[in-house]
């Protein structure tokens, strides 16, 4: 997905959630934070009344290239949209059962969180991820390069976890969203 698919993506559900809910058109966005790192949405309202979707430049980088990303990111700007009306219905702001109301409404998946174990995200202590590059699922993070040892123990766990291919695992460079196909 290239940035300008992303905002389409974000327009479609929006145009969609506001003709059939009117508040909603206080909400602005799409805003991209280079500061989010460990969620990939946020709806956010601030002391001066601004009401705002903001989507993590950096977790979709890493992540464009996964076939099941952008279903992951359509949910997520639905679960972000569930927040917004959550809070023009109800003055509700956090994952309770009026919010899960809210995200059925939406067609949004009511949990806290997408699913981590196929979204790579960016800790602050890591600057490199073993990944499988079809379905995006996270081995392990870490601060170095990973060794031969580390990346033999990740070959040896997508088997076990049924992958289908070891060429399918890759090395990501997160300081810099680059991704390194690991050999067979």
């Amino acid at each position: 997905m290239n940035k300008e698919e992303v905002l389409n993506l974000y327009h479609s559900v929006k145009n969609e959630l506001k003709a059939k809910y009117p508040c909603l058109n206080t909400w602005k966005g799409p805003f991209f934070s280079n500061a989010m790192r460990l969620s990939l949405g946020q709806a956010r309202r601030s002391s001066d009344g601004r009401k705002e979707i903001r989507l993590s430049n950096k977790l979709i980088s890493l992540n464009k290239d996964i076939p099941t990303f952008k279903k992951q990111l359509e949910d997520t700007i639905r679960h972000e949209f569930a927040h917004a009306l959550d809070w023009e219905l109800n003055k509700g702001w956090s994952h309770n059962d009026s919010w899960k109301a809210c995200c059925k409404l939406v067609g949004a998946n009511p949990e806290r969180y997408y699913d981590a174990d196929y979204v790579t995200v960016a800790p602050n202590h890591a600057k490199y991820a073993i990944r499988n590059r079809n379905s995006g699922r996270v081995f392990n993070y870490y601060n170095r390069v990973p060794t031969f040892d580390e990346t033999i123990s990740a070959v040896k766990w997508f088997l076990d976890m049924k992958a289908s291919v070891c060429d399918t695992m890759e090395i990501v460079d997160i300081r810099d969203c680059r991704s390194h196909i690991l050999p067979a």
